[in-house]
Order: C-alpha cells, then structure tokens, then sequence
C-alpha cells in the first residue's frame, strides 16, 4: 500500500487498540539547544530549542527556567520581558531588522507539514476546531 512504501524502512511504533489509524506523516527534528553564557546575567534564566526538519522548516521557542513563583509575580514578569528581549534580539540578528517578524506565535511542525503536504486534512481539523487557522 502507499503507506508501506512510505514507510518501508523505518520504524513505525504499533499502537495497541489503534488499527484503525494510519501513520499520515513521518518527520525527523534535529533539535539544538541553548542557554545563555555564565557572562550573560540578564538571559540566565531562558532556555532556547531550535527544530529543524528533515523537510526544512525551522522553529524556536525560548522558556523561561524560574524557581518558586507562588509568592512573586513579578519575576515571571520579569522572565516575560527578557523572553520578548531575546526573541528581538535574534529576530534583528537573523533578519537584520527589527520588525519583530520572529516574536509572533510560529506554526508547529505537524501544523506546517499538513498545510504544504495534506491540505485537505489541514482543513478539516481547522473545520473541526482541532487547529487553528
């Protein structure tokens, strides 16, 4: 079948009670991860991860890493600013501008590879509430 081939050497995990579904897409990420030097105190807290994928698109997210934050709110506000702060950063870096382009919410890469491989599935799962357009 199509599946088969598309498949055919790679392993595909058996879901037990699932065999009424079949795989729809196969992507491989490849993951790079950052974090700020000892020297940078103001982004010591952020984590970045970059995916890229083996059909090329590429996103990022950077999270904040905080100790307790039941007490103090005004830490994660804190965390928030320098998060918006280093996306500016890389977003002026990587486009040599400052237009904010990379701070806006990205797509993920299931919701990107069914946009430009499966669109008829992509709009059904908008049209059923399951993604958003």
């Amino acid at each position: 079948s199509a599946v088969d081939s598309l498949y055919n050497g790679y392993d595909v995990p058996y879901l037990a009670g699932a065999e009424r579904l079949v795989p729809f897409a196969r992507l491989e990420t490849f993951r790079t991860c950052y974090e700020a030097t000892n020297s940078d105190v103001e982004f010591s807290a952020l984590k970045v991860d970059v995916d890229k994928t083996d059909f090329g698109y590429m996103v990022g997210e950077v999270e904040a890493v905080l100790d307790d934050v039941s007490e103090d709110q005004s830490n994660v506000e804190a965390a928030k600013e320098n998060i918006r702060k280093l996306v500016d950063l890389i977003s002026i870096n990587e486009n040599n501008q400052g237009d904010g382009a990379s701070s806006m919410a990205a797509l993920g890469k299931l919701e990107y590879y069914t946009i430009n491989n499966h669109r008829d599935n992509y709009d059904a799962y908008v049209k059923a509430g399951a993604m958003m357009n």
